[in-house]
């Protein structure tokens, strides 16, 4: 389970999710949103961008896999894409 998890969290695209969650959370607070809507923005954005990076992953698996893509966990077979596509969606 921890291990899926790890390799889910892989292909969600981490360092972009993270920076345009962290971006969108900034940006909330310089309109001067309260800690409540500040975090539902965030989440709001995590969320849509854990599925765009899924989604990336499960619908290029075919083409990764050609080229050999070291740093995909499905390209690697390590996870399945039924698996990356139920977590996109």
């Amino acid at each position: 389970m921890i291990r899926r998890l790890r390799l889910l969290a892989l292909s969600s695209h981490p360092g972009p999710t993270a920076t345009v969650t962290v971006l969108a959370a900034g940006l909330a607070v310089a309109l001067g949103y309260g800690v409540g809507r500040v975090l539902a923005v965030a989440l709001a954005v995590l969320l849509g961008q854990l599925s765009i990076g899924l989604s990336n992953d499960w619908i290029d698996a075919e083409r990764d896999r050609s080229v050999a893509r070291a740093d995909k966990p499905v390209a690697r077979g390590e996870i399945t894409v039924g698996l990356v596509r139920a977590a996109a969606l």
